[in-house]
């Protein structure tokens, strides 16, 4: 498949930072700064977004497209104008998330390993805190450890549960057989 990328790009960077913004407090640029944000435009209209450590990101010049994918961190890919979170993200802000996360217990959080929604009431889950504005519609999964498990949606339901649908959990790489 044939691709190209763009280093830098002013458009996905803040985007990139909008999105970081939904979960952290501190400045994200200090988190952007260790890195390059890199999107790699694919034939189908694809746009993959990695990030690659700052000082490497010289080489990239010296690769062809489709090795790209081996100098960064998956982050993030748009599709037909959809915006999707990859693991790798919430695995690299979860020990610094002060916003848009629930931290659940274990019994609900193994179905939600197995791609599966819940409903959590009050002492299945350990704190919630809700996203800060409307266009931070998704929240970040924490097990009791602060380890990042999935990214969710969560609405309200009756009976003061919360139900927790998940977008894409690390128990998908089992299911999936990648």
């Amino acid at each position: 498949m044939k691709c190209k990328y763009h280093v830098d790009d002013k458009t996905t960077t803040r985007l990139l930072e909008n999105v970081l913004a939904c979960y952290l407090d501190q400045p994200y640029h200090r988190l952007l700064r260790e890195y390059v944000v890199v999107n790699v435009v694919l034939e189908d209209g694809r746009i993959e977004i990695l990030l690659t450590p700052r000082y490497s990101a010289n080489l990239l010049s010296l690769l062809p497209c489709e090795h790209v994918y081996t100098m960064g961190l998956h982050v993030a890919s748009i599709h037909r104008r959809d915006l999707r979170l990859h693991l790798s993200l919430g695995q690299l802000i979860e020990h610094v998330i002060t916003r848009s996360y629930i931290i659940v217990r274990e019994k609900p959080l193994r179905k939600l390993l197995y791609g599966r929604q819940v409903f959590v009431s009050e002492d299945e889950y350990i704190e919630y805190v809700p996203p800060p504005r409307e266009e931070c519609k998704r929240v970040a999964v924490l097990d009791e450890n602060r380890r990042f498990a999935a990214w969710g949606v969560i609405r309200q339901a009756s009976g003061g549960k919360l139900l927790i649908k998940p977008l894409v959990d690390v128990g998908w790489y089992l299911r999936s057989g990648v």
